[in-house]
């Protein structure tokens, strides 16, 4: 009886780790966006920009700073899934376009009295 018992629980064990996986993969995905943010301490801030796309580059134009991109940058995909890396989707468009409205975090740093205020994520989730 036990034989039969563990024939079955091993033919069924892909279904039951595919809803399983399912869930950890989106879990991870939560977790690891929130990491990127965090992992920069309580300087990191969502911001909401216009996106000027060059060539491999961005630039985003707020009232009170110009915060740009280069070749890749951490990024959350339209339907939440956060990317380590790479160009984000949202911004995939001819050198010269003007996108209205990005939001992307950012941190203040300061070494040596000069100022910088990376870009850390880009969010292409429609607002």
């Amino acid at each position: 009886m036990s034989g039969t018992f563990l024939r079955q629980w091993r033919t069924s064990l892909p279904k039951r780790v595919g809803g399983v996986g399912g869930v950890v993969l989106v879990a991870l995905g939560i977790t690891s966006a929130g990491y990127l943010i965090g992992s920069h301490g309580d300087a990191s801030e969502w911001r909401d920009g216009v996106a000027h796309v060059g060539q491999d580059k961005a630039s985003f134009e707020t009232p009170s700073w110009v915060y740009g991109i280069d070749h890749s940058v951490a990024w959350i995909d339209a339907v939440g899934a956060p990317h380590q890396g790479g160009w984000p989707e949202c911004l995939d468009a001819p050198a010269g376009t003007t996108i209205p409205e990005v939001r992307f975090a950012t941190v203040d740093e300061e070494v040596d009295g000069l100022q910088s205020r990376p870009v850390v994520l880009v969010d292409c989730r429609k607002p």
